[in-house]
């Protein structure tokens, strides 16, 4: 199993993609797999970002998980640092220091093609040594970024958090695509940072190699999450006119920006940008995400518009509206009182669900399955982030976040009466999976099925949308 851990922090999950390129670059004459923590270099880069992540003191001597390696532990330690602190060297315009490390390194053993790749991560940082502007793209009329392209009681399959290129997500895709779904939505989060390398051999490389996409089938869409955005989001709107090009594809079937609508007469999917304002989960402002003013109103338009009409409403972010497992925003401090929903996000949409206009709302961000019983004006919100993205046993996902009073809680199992749940592996890493939706045009409901490694042939879990 090719297991990775990624840290919330833009500059050091782009270390991470730095250390990943530079593995692969020196794979050269093998075959390219996704570099994960069997590798020396990639598990002392990981340790070294939770460390920092937690603005731990860097130890000479390597921590006991890289110590483990062996004797070539304290060199991998060592370039580890070395190339670490280079980094934020550029990065911070302290070019006398990042001159002495990279003499440092020169001298090492180190491949000196690592000090040269690493320099081209700073490009996604401006001379301050703060990520660039997002190239964000706004619509220009009421009905611009509207897809009718949704078949007539189509099969769509809706994943989150899969883009980790690792051999479980591959496994996952190759599950999906055996339902020959119509349409998949990916939910966000490109890992590590969503640099051009990740977003195609992390995502595209995959999709297009496990599904059948030569005639045309199973459009793919992407939204944005926060670590798409952490190299600045470039590639991922690069990402875009690639996903489903014409042909096979039609051209209207194409993704024309970070936020969208793809509908049939009697369903629509609204995909929102709720990455744009998290790029730092550090800074306030940021970390309680929201969705530009602009933005908000084109939703409530579409939400409307097609409930006037007789339509369905399912709603497609990468960040959750409210959650009993992880601290939102400026509440992660988990401090006594706290709320379990986003402030923000709910005050946007609080009047179309508790008007009943939106049929369900699936959401990533947290890598678990959560599926809630109604809670405040929102009948049914489910948490699928459970996509690609290896989440262990002692992180324990389904602990209560103390002090949230009244948390929402999960749906129970009608056979057994307790809370559904992901199950673990042999190993004590929960599983993974993604949600299928059969929808029925003439009824105006959809079948969902949730499905999980613990047992690909039977859902752990089903409903009717109505």
């Amino acid at each position: 199993m090719g297991l990775i851990r990624t840290v919330r922090n833009p500059k050091l999950s782009l270390f991470q993609s730095a250390i990943d390129d530079l593995v692969l670059r020196a794979q050269q004459d093998v075959e390219q797999v996704r570099p994960h923590l069997g590798h020396p270099m990639v598990l002392a880069a990981t340790v070294l970002s939770e460390l920092a992540h937690e603005d731990q003191d860097l130890p000479d001597q390597p921590p006991p998980e890289v110590a483990a390696l062996g004797p070539q532990a304290a060199t991998t330690w060592t370039t580890i640092k070395l190339l670490h602190q280079l980094f934020h060297a550029r990065l911070e315009g302290n070019n006398d220091l990042a001159q002495q490390l990279e003499d440092d390194l020169k001298d090492s053993t180190v491949d000196p093609g690592w000090i040269e790749a690493l320099a081209a991560y700073l490009a996604y940082f401006g001379p301050d040594g703060k990520l660039r502007d997002v190239p964000y793209i706004r619509h220009q009329k009421p009905d611009d970024f509207v897809l009718e392209t949704l078949p007539p009681d189509a099969t769509v399959v809706i994943i989150g958090d899969w883009g980790s290129g690792t051999e479980d997500a591959t496994r996952v895709m190759a599950q999906v695509a055996r339902w020959n779904p119509d349409v998949i939505f990916h939910l966000g989060d490109i890992y590590y940072s969503g640099t051009e390398r990740e977003t195609r051999a992390n995502f595209l490389d995959i999709c297009n190699h496990v599904l059948d996409r030569s005639a045309g089938k199973a459009a793919l869409y992407t939204l944005t999450g926060n670590h798409d955005m952490y190299c600045g989001g470039g590639p991922y709107y690069q990402l875009l006119p690639e996903l489903n090009p014409s042909l096979p594809y039609r051209p209207e079937q194409a993704q024309p920006a970070s936020y969208f609508a793809v509908r049939n007469k009697a369903w629509q999917f609204l995909s929102m940008d709720t990455g744009l304002h998290d790029r730092d989960p550090f800074t306030v402002a940021e970390a309680v995400t929201f969705l530009e003013d602009t933005e908000a109103e084109w939703h409530l338009d579409k939400i409307n518009r097609f409930h006037a009409a007789g339509g369905r409403t399912i709603l497609l972010s990468h960040h959750q509206l409210f959650s009993a497992y992880n601290g939102i925003g400026k509440l992660s401090d988990k401090a006594p009182g706290q709320e379990a929903y986003n402030p923000k996000l709910l005050a946007t949409f609080q009047d179309v669900l508790a008007q009943g206009k939106v049929a369900a709302w699936f959401w990533g961000h947290e890598h678990n399955l959560e599926i809630y019983e109604p809670y405040g004006p929102m009948n049914k919100g489910r948490c699928i982030g459970h996509g690609a993205i290896p989440v262990f046993a002692a992180q324990t996902p389904y602990q209560l976040v103390p002090g949230i009073p009244n948390p929402p809680k999960l749906v129970s199992d009608p056979k057994t009466g307790s809370p559904v749940m992901l199950g673990q592996d042999a190993q004590g890493v929960y599983n993974h999976g993604y949600v299928l939706l059969k929808l029925k045009d003439a009824a105006g409901t959809a079948d969902v099925s949730y499905y999980d490694e613990g047992n690909w042939n039977v859902p752990l879990y089903t409903e009717t949308l109505p």
